[in-house]
């Protein structure tokens, strides 16, 4: 559908992130999971029969980071 694929928010003390359309967590990533810089969270999915990754943040600019 639209919106398939799983999502996942990662909150930091001083940020929030947002993936979305994966299309499964990679080991250990649950909710309430601790996790590192660098760490794998998940693989790209697809919706609306594209492959892509939806990737957000709060504040700034979401091309800043490393996805």
């Amino acid at each position: 559908g639209r919106f398939a694929g799983l999502r996942l928010h990662l909150n930091t003390p001083n940020q929030q992130f947002y993936l979305a359309h994966l299309s499964r967590f990679a080991p250990g990533i649950a909710p309430g999971a601790k996790v590192r810089a660098g760490q794998l969270l998940g693989f790209t999915g697809s919706a609306n029969g594209v492959e892509h990754l939806h990737a957000g943040v709060k504040q700034g600019d979401p091309r800043r980071y490393r996805w």
